[in-house]
This record gives C-alpha cells, structure tokens and sequence, in this order.
C-alpha cells in the first residue's frame, strides 16, 4: 500500500492493491501470449527488443475504494522512460473506477511539479481519456502521462499489467525504485521484451 493506491475508505480499510506477481508457469504464459500478438507490436515499436521487463504485477481495485490522486510514474524527463500495458482481466464499466489518462501531459515537466504539490487545479480544461475496457482488452500509456484511478462504486476491478524500460531511460533516475512492481527473482533474471516474444 502507497500514497499512490489511495486512501483507505471510509471505514479505514485499504481497498486498493499493487500485487507483485511470482513469474510462475501461469503468469510466464499470460505474459508471452499476450506479447505475441498486437500487444507485442505495440510494445515493440515503443521501446524495441532490449526494453528491459521493468514491472509484472496486478492492481486490484475494490467496491469502494476511494479515487487515486493523479500521479505520473515516473520522474519527468525528455525522452521516453517507462511504457505500461493495463490488461483488464474482466470488463471494466464507468462504476468501477476505471483509469483516468490526460493525454499530452507526458510533455509538461511543469504540470508534473504541480502534481508533486498535489495541485489538482493544473489539469483543468485539459480532457482525460478514460479506458473502458473489455476483458483483454490493454491500455498502453507512457509512463509520463498524468493518470489516476477513479473511486469504486461497483465490483472488484483486476489488470494485471507489464511495464517495459527503454534503452535510453536511465534506471537510476526514473523516481520510483521503492513503487516499481516486480518479483525479486523475476527482476534478478533482466529479462527483455526480446526474451518474451516469439522469435522474428
């Protein structure tokens, strides 16, 4: 549990998860599948083959569990960092606390300093995308990109999601070593995007 999750709800319970997942036959599976087919293609023309896997975890969102404040994930820098692929694992509807994206505010060192000072009035008229997905359907964001999860008033909300570092984004310098989601062992391997898609 972090600042990011959210709050606790009202009855001081923690209702929102980051689960870092054991690299097991299951999720190693899950993992290759998904990168075999567009997901992978996607994934592949943002960071390239030696993007190093960065995170491999699930974020579970339960009936109430309050909204998130907006947060990028990663320190703002220049170029490209961090890409993520939300997988949703059931439908997701507007009642449920979907992701809330602002596209473009992966440009905007400044809006990023606002949100460190927890300034909610920098997003104003800037219009958030909202990912309504299907089960298996994926949302790809930049790393950078100003984005939060809406409160729960429905059912649990599960995505199981993979982060990929590129090349040239520094591990060093991206802010968020203690939040980065990944099994110890997992993360000992350095597996790349490479390692998990079918040969070419």
């Amino acid at each position: 549990q972090t600042q990011v999750l959210g709050a606790t709800s009202d009855d001081g319970a923690a209702r929102r998860y980051d689960v870092r997942l054991p690299f097991d036959d299951t999720i190693e599976a899950a993992t290759r599948t998904l990168l075999a087919g567009p997901l992978g293609e996607i994934v592949d023309a943002l960071v390239g083959d030696g993007a190093e896997l960065w995170e491999c975890a699930a974020l579970i969102s339960e009936t109430r569990a309050p909204p998130q404040a907006v947060h990028a994930d990663t320190i703002w820098d220049a170029a490209p960092c961090l890409f993520t692929a939300f997988v949703a694992l059931q439908d997701v509807d507007d009642t449920m606390g979907p992701t809330f994206f602002f596209p473009g505010t992966h440009a905007s060192p400044e809006l990023q300093d606002a949100l460190d000072d927890t300034s909610p009035e920098c997003l104003e008229g800037r219009d958030a995308a909202v990912a309504l997905l299907g089960a298996g359907d994926a949302a790809v964001y930049d790393g950078r990109v100003a984005h939060a999860g809406g409160p729960n008033d429905s059912r649990t909300r599960a995505l199981f999601y993979l982060t990929f570092r590129h090349p040239s984004g520094d591990a060093d310098d991206l802010g968020n070593a203690d939040a980065r989601s990944i099994d110890a062992a997992l993360r000992a391997r350095g597996l790349t995007l490479g390692d998990l898609r079918p040969p070419r």
